[in-house]
């Protein structure tokens, strides 16, 4: 029977088109059961309606709901629906039967995701697997409203009520969604990390700044396992990074303040004193010595200064990074430019642009070197890589030759390497006489490197 409540042209079409052999069935399938999710909102209105019709009416309404749940939940297959009609004091009935034929239901929607953004804003659903954000106002749905600047460059992910956004560069605006317990929302930045404790908040970073502004809430700024500061609302907490930070690792040195803080180390991550870094890199505890002296170096004078040239040495040595010990060397540099070790510094910087290609910059380096250090004790070192590129990668070797000859007075294997190399160059250039005279001269030294070689060559030169 087609129902024929006054009301059902609102119903939805398997309740406008329920027939009496559907119905049928439906009796027979009625049995206790909980609502299964996505039934409850045809089930609700239904019965919602069933107070202000009669007896049988009601029933009717509630053998319709009852057959669309069914449907909805088990197609064609055996189904099970649960109502009490209090009004008819109805007891529950258990049935068995015949499987239902399919019918036809309307898709109920999911319940909507809680969003901060306004309507028509793009959308990302965060997952396991990394997604990047693209640049201007995103909805993070479930999580956050985010807003990445143009040249913004950022990715986030979810997992386990653990959300997680990787800044790479750029200003992130954010406003949080309120976390239940135990789900945490943060943004990574190099080796810091930003907790949230609030709301509201943005993150920037250049290569030679990174920023923290919080709007609403708390967030908290730590690095590694140690807790740097809390922020409160109203706050700011910036470092300066160094030019390390293109390759990845970040000298910081603090340029604001936090308004609230909520442990002493809040005040600056630079001024901790109470481990010694040399006792870690002695104990071949390399990452911590690197952040501890990461630490050190943003203090003033000789303590900040001697904390960073270590630092650099460390990644030159230890770490093998030529890059990042470049860099290193070049801010201590730019921050002590008359400091104790600037001598070394440059003498460091000099040693490391010819390993990675950069000859041009090492030729100029050397010349203002020498030209600020006229006297150095390292001057025929300088004269021997000068004349290493020449003759090596300018193939010159008239200025090579003239580069060895200023350095084959020095000692030591400086000293014993380029009067070799004199000699080979004279060889080169077809000056047989001068060459066989420089290797000559270079066998009459005691305990030279290249002995059997020179002996070759001059027994080449003689007819």
């Amino acid at each position: 029977m087609m129902p024929n409540n006054t009301e059902s042209s609102k119903w939805p079409a398997p309740l406008r088109t329920l027939d009496s052999r559907l119905a049928d069935v439906v009796r027979e399938y009625v049995k206790d059961t909980d609502d299964p999710p996505g039934i409850a909102a045809v089930h609700t209105r239904v019965v919602a309606r069933m107070g202000q019709a009669g007896p049988r009416s009601s029933r009717r309404l509630l053998l319709a709901a009852t057959g669309v749940a069914a449907t909805a939940i088990c197609a064609a297959t055996a189904f099970a629906v649960y109502h009490r009609d209090a009004a008819l004091s109805a007891q529950p009935t258990h049935a068995a039967g015949a499987g239902v034929t399919e019918a036809l239901l309307p898709t109920i929607p999911p319940a909507p995701t809680p969003s901060l953004a306004p309507p028509g804003t793009a959308s990302i659903r965060l997952g396991e697997l990394p997604s990047v954000l693209p640049a201007g106002r995103v909805d993070l749905l479930g999580q956050a409203s985010a807003v990445l600047s143009t040249d913004g460059r950022a990715s986030g992910r979810a997992q386990d009520g653990k959300t997680e956004i990787v800044l790479a560069r750029g200003n992130l605006e954010l406003h949080v969604l309120p976390r239940a317990p135990g789900q945490t929302f943060t943004v990574v930045a190099g080796l810091y990390k930003f907790t949230v404790m609030g709301t509201s908040f943005t993150v920037s970073q250049t290569r030679s700044r990174l920023e923290l502004v919080v709007s609403e809430g708390r967030v908290s700024v730590s690095r590694g396992s140690k807790l740097l500061a809390t922020v409160g609302a109203g706050g700011t907490w910036a470092v300066a990074l160094n030019s390390v930070a293109s390759s990845g690792l970040r000298q910081a040195e603090v340029r604001g303040q936090t308004r609230e803080a909520s442990t002493p180390a809040a005040r600056a991550p630079g001024f901790v004193h109470d481990r010694e870094c040399g006792q870690l890199a002695a104990g071949k505890n390399a990452r911590e010595a690197l952040l501890c002296y990461e630490e050190q170096a943003v203090q003033p004078g000789l303590a900040g200064e001697t904390a960073q040239y270590e630092l650099a040495r460390l990644l030159r040595d230890t770490f093998a990074s030529p890059e990042r010990a470049l860099a290193a060397f070049k801010d201590q540099r730019a921050r002590f430019p008359k400091g104790a070790l600037r001598t070394e510094a440059d003498l460091s910087i000099i040693e490391l642009l010819p390993r990675l290609g950069r000859h041009a910059e090492a030729m100029g380096e050397i010349e203002q070197f020498l030209a600020a250090h006229p006297k150095s004790q390292r001057r025929g070192e300088l004269h021997l890589m000068r004349g290493n590129i020449f003759r090596e990668v300018l193939h010159d070797l008239n200025r090579a030759e003239r580069e060895y000859a200023s350095a084959a007075e020095s000692g030591g294997r400086v000293g014993d390497d380029s009067r070799f190399m004199r000699a080979v160059c004279l060889e080169t250039l077809g000056r047989v006489e001068e060459a066989g005279k420089a290797f000559q001269d270079y066998l009459r030294q005691d305990g030279t490197a290249h002995r059997e070689e020179a002996e070759r060559r001059l027994e080449h030169l003689r007819p």
